[in-house]
């Protein structure tokens, strides 16, 4: 039975998966001078997190991502900001704001109940509900100086 809870949750979550990527560029920026972040690379671009990178870039346009927050969603964001920075020509991109909101519960429950020859009956009943949330991400797409 927990094995059925688990996988139907499973299955709602993969099926409820969504992905939005949109690209808007940005004009009037100035080179700025970085002063230090977390960096993954992913496919040659670099993703810069809590700070900016420690060098000379100008930002080229803005990354708006929405998503689902669940597990397929999560793995892929890297690899499709990273593929949306190279389409645009930047060489890099800072995560600048994240937030979250639910947009709902999916939810499953089961019972078993039986009768006794005395027609007394007994049950068991179990459920679970699991947030759907959405993710939504802005990141600065940029073009290193130096």
């Amino acid at each position: 039975m927990l094995r059925f809870i688990f996988l139907s949750g499973i299955a709602a979550i993969l099926l409820s998966a969504c992905v939005a990527t949109s690209y808007r560029p940005y004009e009037g920026a100035t080179p700025e001078i970085g002063t230090g972040a977390s960096r993954t690379t992913v496919d040659g671009v670099d993703i810069w997190s809590d700070g900016t990178p420690p060098r000379r870039f100008i930002v080229i346009g803005i990354i708006d991502d929405k998503r689902s927050a669940g597990l397929i969603d999560e793995i892929s964001f890297e690899i499709d900001i990273a593929k949306k920075v190279k389409e645009v020509g930047g060489d890099a991109a800072i995560l600048a704001a994240k937030s979250e909101s639910i947009r709902g519960y999916i939810s499953t429950s089961s019972g078993v109940a039986t009768v006794t020859k005395q027609g007394n009956a007994q049950g068991v009943s179990s459920g679970v509900a699991i947030p759907a949330k959405d993710v939504f991400t802005k990141v600065k797409v940029i073009k290193y100086l130096e």
